[in-house]
């Protein structure tokens, strides 16, 4: 605050004083002699002619409180000399009325609230000392018809605030700009009231009580209570969520973006949308679109039409169907009334309850998802690895068929075990389950032993399935599909009482390992101890009848067939297999000039008559005819009653020549007749192909001389005694590549060599050419050295 002040200094002799810079000191005393100094200042100031202007306080700041309510005195002091007398500072009429503005007919602010006035219920401002400050537009009663009343307050505003026990009608609107409650206190409560939501019996669903009476749309951070639909919101909407559009009737959603636009739905935490009646989402990032669904936790989804009234507890679970339940993360229950309690479960089929992780699970027809059938699964207990490695560790299903795919540990077991199949051997060893009541018996496990006798009565397959027609079958794989063995007794007994009978096994250290007995026609043994104890058939074996007695002989392989009558007789053949089932003629033989066969083939030639039963092909050693140790394979080419086949197809000598259409061979290999080669390329007509790389004539000579063969042909191999080895397929195509190349740069070499025969025969003529232009040359050089010597000389014209 600073105040004007003007003056006139002079000297002691009367005459103005003027100096540019002269040091004045300002002091203020609350007395005209002597009191408190108030306030003081000294200045630099430019007097002319004896006048100066200053401005007090420019210094040091006037205290205001001095100014204004006390009287004051100036003391000036010029080069530390005092003026004589203070000077008595004094108001102007308009300082006088704002002083007395800030009076109440001349009370000050802290009078006035003390005034009996405020006491007097009788005066006309209807104030009491309670509600000084209070601001209560209503009680200004007695004012609110006087448009012209001092206190600014008109009917209209009368009740904007209302004191305790009125009736606000309009709005209120509170803002704040600093932190803490808009609203407080205590005891009592906040009622809000409306219409509410309005069933409306054509649309079938429910309207607001006020159409478009929303307190508040769009984005923002609120609380708000809408009671025309009934519905209450509290959090932050970034968006469109808490629009009226998107609120459904009595709905509650509290958090941020969470929209519950179904009737009765209910939605809180973040991002989540309930758009179904009467179904609630809690967590983030849920979509619930069914009538009557619940969630709990994130990312989960309910929106397939069929799937109302299911519920999801976890992360990312899918329920599909009607009356769904998904615990756990990643699951997709799509069978109605179905389960899954785990991660990455799937269920297709109705009213089944899976456990566990990555369950196996088949695609189902439409009808097997609300249909109770008694094959599919009514629980399940998955224990795959991943979503393509899905496999279960139990499966029961609703007939009661249950399937373990693993070990099952019991300590006991209860009951008679009269409805029980399919056990394993185990289940037997201990005798609580009697061979008797069992339909088919499983040993399944290696090391599992069945105590006792075991008797079938149907079909028995060891290492297969498929049974029918036999009552065991034995599918050995790469094993050895039955081994026997015994130390007394016979090993392996069978018994026919049809037309025939075979048996298999394996030799027995003792006892007789094989025995076949073919009612009416004979006894087979192998092994038996009461012939040969080494162990060997000590008797012809005739499949499909025949009789057993005979020699014998020592075995000396493994395997030793022995026929110890060499003639011509066909039952005395040592290996001799026939087509036919019935016997052969006994009169029937070989051409007596020939050896015996050592295979033989025999068939009925006309018909089934056995008379004429003959031999179509066989393979025998040279005896006593010929070469021995040699081999001839004969065929039958003609249809005659003929009893041996009239072809030598190939014969095998001694000395290892092989002949194929000759009985003589010349060599290793002596074909009479042509020779067809398959498979494989066997001709190199590529070399013709535009793709193919042909090197050049210098690359192939040089790879020629380098290599010491010709490219596509071979190099030549040599086995363990140095004897060469030839493919012929591979040799016989390089030799035809080979030669075709050489056609090409034959061809090439003969168009070549033309070019070049035409190429000298043009460069002939232009010799000849240039020959006689040299020699016209030179005439005519010849004339001109003459005409140059002056000698008279014949000059001949040479035209060109």
């Amino acid at each position: 605050m600073t105040i004007s002040y003007q003056g006139v200094l002079t000297d002691g002799a009367g005459a103005p004083v003027t100096d540019p810079a002269l040091s004045m000191s300002f002091s203020i005393y609350d007395a005209e002699t002597g009191g408190l100094m108030a306030w003081t200042e000294t200045q630099t100031v430019s007097v002319q002619n004896g006048s100066y202007a200053v401005q007090l306080g420019a210094v040091n700041p006037l205290p205001i409180s001095y100014i204004v309510y006390e009287p004051l005195w100036l003391e000036i002091s010029v080069g530390g000399e005092v003026l004589a007398g203070r000077q008595h500072l004094t108001s102007v009429p308009y300082s006088l009325v704002a002083y007395t503005a800030d009076m109440v007919q001349g009370y000050s602010a802290a009078q006035l609230d003390q005034s009996a006035h405020l006491t007097d219920t009788g005066n006309p401002h209807n104030v009491t000392a309670a509600q000084v400050g209070a601001a209560d537009a209503a009680a200004f009663s007695s004012h609110t018809s006087d448009t012209g009343n001092p206190h600014g307050v008109t009917a209209a505003q009368t009740g904007a605030v209302a004191k305790s026990g009125d009736t606000m009608t309009g709005r209120l609107t509170i803002n704040a700009a600093t932190a803490g409650p808009v609203l407080s206190g205590s005891g009592g409560g906040l009622l809000v009231t409306g219409t509410g939501p309005v069933w409306n019996s054509v649309t079938n669903q429910y309207e607001p009580g006020v159409p478009s009476a929303i307190p508040a749309s769009g984005a923002g951070t609120r609380m708000m209570w809408y009671p025309e639909k009934a519905a209450f919101r509290s959090g932050e909407a970034t968006s469109t969520s808490w629009d009226d559009a998107k609120i459904g009737s009595y709905s509650f959603a509290t958090g941020r973006d969470v929209e519950a636009s179904g009737d009765f739905s209910l939605s809180m935490g973040v991002y989540n949308t309930v758009t179904g009646n009467n179904s609630m989402a809690v967590g983030g990032n849920n979509l619930v679109s069914t009538r009557g669904s619940y969630v709990i936790g994130n990312d989960n989804l309910i929106q397939d039409s069929a799937a109302t009234y299911s519920t999801a507890l976890g992360s990312r679970n899918e329920p599909l169907s009607d009356g769904t339940i998904a615990i756990g993360s990643d699951n997709k229950v799509g069978g109605a009334g179905s389960i899954t309690i785990g991660r990455h479960l799937a269920t297709t089929i109705y009213g089944v309850t899976a456990l566990g992780h990555y369950n196996a699970y088949t695609a189902t027809p439409i009808s097997n998802i609300v249909s109770w059938l008694g094959t599919d699964p009514l629980f399940v207990i998955g224990n795959g690895t991943s979503d393509t490695n899905r496999s279960n560790a139990l499966v029961m299903l609703k007939n009661g068929d249950t399937t373990l795919n693993g070990n099952l540990t019991a300590t006991s077991f209860t009951g008679d075990g009269s409805g029980l199949t399919n056990l394993p051997g185990g289940a037997i060893a201990d005798a609580s389950v009697t061979a008797a009541k069992l339909d088919t018996a499983y040993v399944k496990t290696a090391g599992d032993t069945v105590s006792g006798n075991l008797v079938v009565n149907g079909q028995v397959g060891v290492g297969t399935s498929v049974v029918t027609g036999q009552k065991l079958s034995v599918h050995g794989g790469n094993d050895v599909a039955i081994y026997a063995e015994s130390t007394s007794g016979w090993t392996l007994q069978a018994n026919s009482y049809v037309a025939d009978s075979v048996s298999v096994a394996a030799l027995s250290s003792g006892g007789t390992a094989v025995r076949a007995e073919t009612a009416g026609v004979g006894v087979a043994e192998l092994g038996s101890t009461a012939h040969q104890a080494a162990g060997f058939f000590n008797d012809n074996v005739l499949v499909q009848g025949g009789s057993a007695g005979g020699a014998t002989i020592a075995p000396s392989a493994l395997l030793h067939v022995a026929n110890t009558t060499l003639d011509n007789t066909p039952g005395k053949h040592t290996l001799y297999l026939t087509e036919n089932n019935n016997a052969e003629s006994s009169t029937a033989g070989l051409d007596p000039a020939m050896p015996y066969y050592g295979i033989g083939f025999r068939r009925a030639w006309n018909g089934s008559n056995l008379s004429n039963i003959k031999n179509i092909a066989g393979i025998y050693a040279y005896g006593v005819q010929g070469y021995r140790g040699g081999l001839v394979f004969k065929t039958e080419n003609a249809v005659s009653s003929a009893e041996d086949p009239d072809v030598i197809a190939m014969v095998i000598r001694p000395d290892g020549n092989v002949g194929i259409g000759t009985n003589s061979p010349a060599g290793k290999l002596d074909v009479n007749g042509a020779i067809y080669q398959r498979g494989g390329s066997l001709h190199a007509d590529y070399v013709f192909e535009s793709d193919y790389q042909l090197e050049s004539i210098e690359n192939h000579e040089q790879f020629m001389w380098q290599n010491k063969h010709l490219k596509a042909i071979p190099k030549a191999r040599k086995d363990e005694q140095g004897r060469e080895i030839i493919e012929a397929g591979a040799h016989r195509r390089g030799m035809v590549e080979e030669l075709e190349k050489a056609h090409i740069y034959i061809s090439r070499l003969n168009r070549r060599i033309k070019e070049q025969a035409a190429k000298i025969a043009e460069l002939e003529q232009e010799k000849q050419e240039t020959l006689a232009r040299l020699t016209r040359l030179e005439e005519t050089t010849r004339q001109l050295a003459q005409l140059v010597s002056a000698e008279p000389a014949t000059v001949a014209m040479v035209h060109p």
